[in-house]
C-alpha cells in the first residue's frame, strides 16, 4: 500500500509540474506572439519610409547612402525574427492553417534557390540546383515552401566556409524530396537529437557568424509537419550535412483554410530580401585575405600619434558602425571573429581591443584568455561588447579579466567616451610601471656603483700615498713630471669617485644653512664672465627662506648644470635660473613639493627626446662623443639632491630646452 500510494503521489506530483510547465509554455507563447504583433506596427512604419529613400539614396552621398542601406538590412533582419516568432505562436495555438496550391515545385524551388546564388558565389561556394521536371504537380503553402526553402540555405551557406551546396529535387511513388546539402562543419552525434528543437544552438559549431536564435531548423520542421512531411538530417563532423523535406503527393485536406479564415490564419508573409540581406553580408571570410589595416584617422590624439583600436566582430554592420564611430579620432583596424583578431594582435600589437563576446571559431572571453595567458599581450586594455544585458553579465566579463563591458545597444557618444577612458588608463598604468622600473634600476646601480666607488676609493688611497712618497725622495725633472700627470689622473679618479658617491647617496655631507639667491647671484656674475658672449646668464629670483644643503656639493651640482647647459645651446642661446617657494607653484607651472625650495636650472638649447630625459641621471649615460664627459655629472645632481632629503627632475623636448630643477629642503 505505501508503495502504491506512493507512486500515485508521485505521478500526481509529475503531472501537476507537467501542467505548469504547459501553462508556462502557452504563457511564452502569448508573450511572443503580442510582442511580435507590436513589433510589426513600428516596423512597418520604419520599413515602408525607407524603401521609399532607397532609390533616391544613389544621388546621396556614399557614405550617407550606405548607411541608409545599413539601416533597411538590419530593419529587414528584425522582421524575420518577428515573423519567425508569429508563425511560432499560431502553429503552437493550433491557429496556422495551410493554403493549398496546385504547383509546378521543381521551377517555384530552382527560382527560389536561383535568389539565393549571389549570396552563395560571393562567399567563394559552388552552387548547384538540380530540380528537373516532376510527373506531377504538388500541393502546397507557397510561402510556407519558400520559408523552408530559404531557412535551409540560410543554415548552410553560415556554416560552410569552403566547398558548396547543393539543392535537389527527387519524386517517389510517395511524393517529392527537397535535400539541400553542404560541405560545412557539419553536427556532431550528440547535437543531431536537438538539432529542430527550438531556440537550441551549437555553441562550439564553425560557421561565418555566431549570430542566431535557433529557431530556423525548428520552424523548417514544424512547416514540414504541416504539410504532412517532415525533415531528417544525415550529417558528419568535417564532412558537411544533407537537410531532407518529404512532402506526400497528396495534402492532408483538413488542414486547408478556408476563405474565410484565409486572412486571420495564414503564416506571416516572407520577405526573401532579409533573408538575402542578412546572407549577402557575409561574403568571404577575411581569413583568406587577412585583417583590415588600420584607418587612418581624421585627427590624432593629443601627443600627435593616434591610438590603435582593433575591433572584434562577426556581424559586418557592427563593424562598420563601431569602426566609422572610431575612425575620426583612432586608427581602426577590423577582424571577423576571436582567432583571426589574436593573430593580429600577436602581429602588431593595438592600443585596446574591442570585441564582441558572441563569435565563431574562438569567442570574445576566449579571446580575452589567451590574451592575458600571453605575458607579450597581457597589458592590452579589452572592453567587450555583447547583447547580453544585466550585473550578471557585466560580472562574468570583468571577472574574465576584461577591462570594462559595455552592453547593446549603445549610445556613439559613450562608446567613444569608454574607449578613451580605457586608453587614458592603459597609458597611465604603463607609465606608472616605467616610473616603477625606472626606480628599481636606479637603485640597483646606486647600490653597484656604492660598492665600485668605495673599492676604487681605496685603491687611489694607496697610490696618491705611493706617488706621494716617491715625490718627497727625488727631484729629477723627468721623474717628477710623471708624478705630476699621476697626481693629476689620480684627482680625476676621486673626483670621479666622489660623484659615483653622490649618485649612490654614500658622500659624507655637511649641511648648513644657506642664501640661495645670494649664491645664484654669485654664480651667474661668474659664469657671465667666463661662458662665451653668445650665451646670456638671467636671473628670476623668488622670495624664498634659506636652504639646509652641504655648500661645496650644492655648488659642484649647480656647476655641472650650468656646464651642461652651455653645451647644449653651441650656436648661443639663454641660461636661466630661477627659484620659487614650495608653498606655490614654480614659475613655469610646476608644482614644489611641501617643504621644498625649487631651483631651475632652464637652457634654451637643443633638448633631449623622451626616451634620452628618462635615462639622464643614470651614470655614465651621456649623449656626448667619447672622450667629451663621462655621464656621471647630472647623476651627481641627482644624487645629492635625494640624499638632502629632496629631489631632482628634468623636463625636455626635442628643439625646446631642458630644465632641470631641484627641490631642496628649507633651513628651520
Amino acid at each position: 500500500m505505501a508503495v502504491l500510494l506512493g507512486n500515485a503521489l508521485a505521478y500526481e506530483a509529475e503531472r501537476r509540474r507537467a501542467d505548469a510547465l504547459a501553462e508556462l509554455d502557452h504563457a511564452k507563447t502569448l508573450f511572443f506572439s503580442n510582442v511580435s504583433h507590436e513589433f510589426r506596427t513600428p516596423l512597418t512604419l520604419l520599413l515602408g519610409p525607407l524603401e521609399e529613400l532607397l532609390p533616391k539614396a544613389a544621388a546621396w552621398d556614399a557614405a550617407d547612402g550606405e548607411r541608409l542601406r545599413t539601416i533597411h538590412r538590419n530593419g529587414l533582419r528584425l522582421l524575420k525574427l518577428v515573423n519567425a516568432l508569429l508563425d511560432f505562436a499560431r502553429i503552437e495555438a493550433g491557429r496556422t492553417l495551410i493554403r493549398f496550391e496546385a504547383t509546378d515545385l521543381a521551377a517555384f524551388t530552382a527560382d527560389i534557390a536561383g535568389s539565393f546564388r549571389s549570396a552563395v558565389e560571393t562567399a567563394g561556394l559552388r552552387f548547384e540546383v538540380a530540380c528537373g521536371p516532376l510527373s506531377r504537380t504538388v500541393a502546397i503553402d507557397r510561402d510556407m515552401w519558400e520559408k523552408i526553402v530559404l531557412n535551409l540555405l540560410s543554415n548552410a551557406l553560415k556554416h560552410t566556409l569552403a566547398g558548396g551546396i547543393a539543392v535537389r529535387l527527387t519524386e517517389s511513388p510517395e511524393g517529392v524530396a527537397l535535400a539541400v546539402s553542404d560541405t560545412g562543419s557539419g553536427i556532431a552525434a550528440e547535437d543531431r537529437e536537438r538539432i529542430f528543437d527550438r531556440f537550441h544552438r551549437i555553441a562550439s559549431a564553425r560557421a561565418r557568424t555566431h549570430e542566431g536564435t535557433g529557431i530556423g531548423l525548428a520552424l523548417v520542421r514544424e512547416l514540414a509537419r504541416l504539410h504532412g512531411g517532415d525533415v531528417t538530417l544525415a550529417s558528419a563532423v568535417d564532412a558537411g550535412s544533407t537537410f531532407t523535406v518529404s512532402l506526400p503527393w497528396e495534402p492532408d485536406a483538413g488542414r486547408a483554410a478556408e476563405d474565410g479564415q484565409a486572412a486571420d490564419l495564414a503564416p506571416t508573409p516572407l520577405r526573401a530580401d532579409a533573408f538575402l540581406a542578412e546572407a549577402g553580408r557575409w561574403g568571404k571570410r577575411r581569413e583568406d585575405v587577412g585583417p583590415s589595416a588600420p584607418s587612418a584617422p581624421a585627427r590624432a590624439a593629443g601627443d600627435g600619434t593616434p591610438a590603435r583600436v582593433l575591433i572584434v566582430d562577426d556581424n559586418a554592420d557592427m563593424r562598420d558602425y563601431v569602426a566609422r564611430l572610431l575612425a575620426p579620432d583612432f586608427a581602426v583596424a577590423t577582424a571577423e571573429d576571436g582567432a583571426e583578431a589574436l593573430e593580429a594582435v600577436r602581429a602588431d600589437k593595438p592600443d585596446l581591443v574591442l570585441s564582441d563576446v558572441m563569435m565563431p571559431r574562438l569567442d570574445g572571453f576566449g579571446l580575452l584568455a589567451a590574451l592575458r595567458s600571453d605575458p607579450a599581450t597581457r597589458d592590452v586594455p579589452v572592453v567587450l561588447l555583447s547583447a547580453r544585458a544585466g550585473e550578471e553579465a557585466s560580472v562574468e566579463g570583468l571577472d574574465a579579466g576584461a577591462d570594462d563591458y559595455l552592453v547593446k545597444p549603445f549610445s556613439s557618444r559613450e562608446l567613444i567616451a569608454r574607449v578613451r577612458a580605457n586608453l587614458t588608463m592603459a597609458r597611465l598604468r604603463r607609465e606608472a610601471a616605467d616610473a616603477h622600473h625606472d626606480a628599481e634600476r636606479m637603485r640597483a646601480l646606486g647600490q653597484l656603483t656604492s660598492g665600485v666607488a668605495h673599492d676604487f676609493n681605496n685603491l687611489l688611497m694607496v697610490l696618491r700615498g705611493a706617488v706621494h712618497l716617491v715625490g718627497r725622495r727625488t727631484s729629477e725633472p723627468a721623474i717628477r713630471v710623471v708624478l705630476d700627470q699621476a697626481t693629476e689622473a689620480i684627482e680625476r679618479g676621486a673626483l670621479m669617485t666622489r660623484q659615483l658617491l653622490s649618485f649612490a647617496r654614500r658622500q659624507r655631507l655637511e649641511p648648513q644653512p644657506l642664501d640661495i639667491n645670494e649664491r645664484l647671484s654669485e654664480l651667474a656674475a661668474v659664469l657671465g664672465r667666463a661662458f662665451p658672449e653668445n650665451i646670456r646668464v638671467e636671473l628670476s629670483l623668488g622670495d624664498v627662506p634659506a636652504i639646509l644643503v652641504d655648500r661645496a656639493e650644492l655648488e659642484a651640482a649647480l656647476l655641472n648644470l650650468a656646464v651642461n647647459a652651455r653645451d647644449a645651446m653651441p650656436q648661443g642661446g639663454t641660461l636661466r635660473f630661477e627659484t620659487g617657494r614650495s608653498t606655490g607653484a614654480l614659475i613655469g607651472g610646476e608644482p614644489a613639493p611641501d617643504g621644498l625650495v625649487g631651483i631651475r636650472v632652464i637652457d634654451s638649447g637643443t633638448g633631449m627626446a623622451p626616451d634620452v630625459a628618462r635615462r639622464a641621471f643614470e651614470p655614465f649615460f651621456t649623449t656626448k662623443p667619447p672622450g667629451k664627459g663621462t655621464g656621471l655629472g647630472l647623476s651627481q645632481v641627482h644624487g645629492f639632491a635625494t640624499q638632502s632629503g629632496g629631489r631632482a627632475t628634468v623636463a625636455s623636448r626635442p628643439g625646446n630646452g631642458t630644465t632641470i630643477t631641484l627641490h631642496l629642503p628649507a633651513a628651520e
